[in-house]
C-alpha cells in the first residue's frame, strides 16, 4: 500500500523503546527521515542507528528531555543542521514518563501527578512550541493504568491544536491497547 509518507521527516519523542521505536521503524519503512529523541544518550543512538540498517533511510538519534526547554531547542537546532530535517512534516508526542506505579492514579500523590503531567501534557506542548511547523502533530497515549493522566494529555492535544490551528495541519490522537507493543 502506498501511504504518500516517502521523502518526509518526522520527530518521534520517546523514540528509543517500546511504542516510539515501534513507530519510528514504521515510518522509516515507508521512506520517511526519522529523528528520535529520548533521555538516554547511548539507547537513543542505538534505536537511531538499528533502524538505519534496517531501512536504508536517514534516521537520526538526539539526546533530550521534554521537561527541559533548553535541551528540546538544543535538540532541534542540531536537527537543523540535516537537510533531511529542515523542515519536520511530522512530530509524534510519545515521551512518557517510567511506569513506577499499577495502581489508580487516583491513589498517587500531588508529586507523582506534577511528575507526569510534565512529561506527557506540558512536555508534549514544549516540543509542538520548539518544532513550530509540523504539518501533522500526533499524540500518543496510553491506557489509565499505563500512562499517567491520560485526560490531561487528552487536554494538551486540545490546547496545541487551539494554539496552534491552522487549516493545513493535522491532529490525531491515538490511545493503543495494552499488549500492542513489545
Amino acid at each position: 500500500m502506498e501511504t504518500g509518507l516517502a521523502g518526509r521527516s518526522a520527530l518521534v519523542s520517546g523514540g528509543s523503546k517500546g511504542m516510539g521505536k515501534g513507530i519510528a521503524r514504521a515510518l522509516a519503512r515507508e521512506g520517511v527521515s526519522v529523528a528520535l529523541l529520548a533521555r538516554t544518550e547511548h539507547e537513543v543512538l542505538a534505536a537511531a542507528q538499528e533502524i538505519a540498517s534496517e531501512t536504508g533511510v536517514t534516521v537520526v538519534g538526539v539526546q533530550a528531555d521534554v521537561t527541559d526547554t533548553n535541551s528540546l531547542k538544543a535538540a532541534v537546532a542540531h536537527l537543523s543542521g540535516f537537510a533531511s530535517f529542515n523542515a519536520l512534516n511530522i512530530v509524534v508526542n510519545n515521551a512518557a514518563p517510567p511506569i513506577t506505579r499499577a495502581d489508580r492514579q487516583i491513589e498517587w500523590t500531588d508529586k507523582e501527578w506534577s511528575a507526569a503531567i510534565d512529561v506527557k501534557t506540558v512536555g508534549a506542548l514544549r516540543l509542538i512550541r520548539e518544532t513550530i511547523h509540523p504539518q501533522c502533530i500526533i499524540f500518543i497515549f496510553g491506557t489509565p493504568n499505563q500512562t499517567p493522566s491520560v485526560g490531561a494529555a487528552a487536554i494538551s492535544w486540545r490546547a496545541s491544536y487551539l494554539a496552534a490551528a491552522r487549516p493545513d495541519r493535522r491532529y490525531r490522537q491515538l490511545t493503543p491497547s495494552v499488549g500492542l507493543f513489545p
